[in-house]
């Protein structure tokens, strides 16, 4: 992820195996982490939401909870992540 700051890709190196982790419980894995992913891609620029998901693991798990059970869900805050 280019332009990530030390902090930022420190966060991300901690958040990835979480949620991973996370998502491997799911009841389609795959389709979870993917979605995940493209998340991940779309804030990593912004230290701000890794923080948040980093500092806040309630969140972490509803994120992934929300994004196995909805691809429309993913997408919307994929693309619009103030949401959170």
């Amino acid at each position: 992820m280019h332009g990530m700051s030390a902090r930022g890709k420190t966060r991300l190196d901690h958040l990835v195996p979480l949620l991973w982790s996370l998502a491997y419980d799911e009841a389609e894995p795959e389709a979870c982490a993917l979605r995940l992913m493209q998340f991940l891609s779309a804030v990593a620029g912004r230290s701000a939401y890794l923080a948040l998901l980093c500092e806040k693991p309630a969140i972490s798990r509803r994120l992934v909870r929300l994004f196995a059970q909805s691809s429309w869900i993913a997408k919307v805050l994929t693309q619009t992540p103030i949401l959170l």
